[in-house]
């Protein structure tokens, strides 16, 4: 935390000596996302976009202030113009998971399927679209999505990205109902990777466990 707190008073200074400073103050909203201050993180990410309306990083790190406080059409309206200044910014897994809260699978899934054809390989999107069409389409209707995505996250499992993998092999069998063995592997993806928490608390792979008192201590 003092890290930050030091980082906060870096900017801060700067932005004293130059309040234009676009970067300055952008930097100084990502380290309030850091901490876990949205509202302040909010304001300075739209200080630095009224000073540069093309300010793609400051755009899609809006977007996803706005995700985390559930301004969801506010998060899309970003994450949509940041794409139209940069078709190549990274936002697509945020922007389609605001589309699924909203129960928008199918336009979630075309979103996924945009940054799928940039990148074949991304075990996270082929993960999401899986997890979008069990919830549209039901599980026996998504068995063919779910089996590319246990082959994919099976593939990295002895690799540095093992926390990935057992939490989205996890995630695939909590839509599966097969509970205890998803809380097995997120336990395990926890232990590998704490961003696991993170991702458990808003993926929607888990909403069935949301009340379960095993899950609930994981993600706590």
């Amino acid at each position: 935390m003092k890290r930050y707190e030091k980082a906060l008073e870096d900017f801060s200074r700067a932005i004293e000596i130059d309040p234009e400073y676009d970067w300055a103050i952008a930097s100084r909203g990502k380290t309030y996302h850091s901490m876990k201050r949205y509202k302040e993180a909010l304001e300075d990410f739209s200080r630095a976009i009224e000073i540069d309306s093309e300010y793609e990083w400051a755009i899609g790190e809006r977007g996803e202030i706005y995700r985390l406080l559930n301004r969801h059409e506010e998060a899309i309206a970003d994450f949509n113009r940041v794409t139209e200044i940069n078709p190549d910014y990274s936002c697509h897994n945020e922007w389609g998971l605001v589309l699924s809260y909203q129960g928008k699978y199918s336009e979630a899934i075309e979103i996924y399927r945009q940054s799928l054809k940039k990148d074949s390989d991304s075990y996270s999107i082929i993960y999401n679209i899986a997890i979008a069409t069990v919830r549209w389409k039901s599980l026996i209707n998504a068995q063919l999505q779910v089996d590319i995505a246990y082959r994919t996250l099976s593939k990295i499992i002895a690799t540095e990205h093992r926390g990935a993998a057992f939490y989205g092999l996890g995630g695939l069998k909590a839509v599966a109902g097969k509970s205890d063995e998803a809380l097995d592997l997120l336990k395990q993806a926890i232990a590998s990777d704490r961003s696991a928490l993170i991702w458990a608390r808003q993926d929607i792979a888990w909403l069935d466990l949301r009340s379960d008192t095993r899950f609930q201590e994981l993600i706590s």
